[in-house]
């Protein structure tokens, strides 16, 4: 693992762990008012949570599913 430099960014290591257990963990770390989970096959790009940015802000839901689906096209040309 690298090292990582965002401070807004925690890695945490479970051995033998599911993926479930790992979610629940980083809930329960968590400090800000959002969370996000990075899987291993997750490509993020600059910008990437701008659109989402204003759909959680101006709503109630406690909990929201925001799908993202980007063309290697539409990356090139951000």
């Amino acid at each position: 693992m690298g090292k990582i430099s965002d401070p807004q960014i925690v890695y945490c290591f479970r051995e033998k762990a599911g993926i479930n257990s790992a979610k629940n963990r980083g809930v329960k770390l968590a400090k800000g008012r959002y969370v996000a989970f990075w899987g291993s096959d997750d490509l993020w790009i600059r910008k990437h949570f701008s659109p989402s940015r204003s759909i959680l802000k101006h709503t109630e839901m406690y909990e929201q599913y925001l799908p993202s689906r980007l063309t290697w096209a539409q990356m090139d040309s951000e």
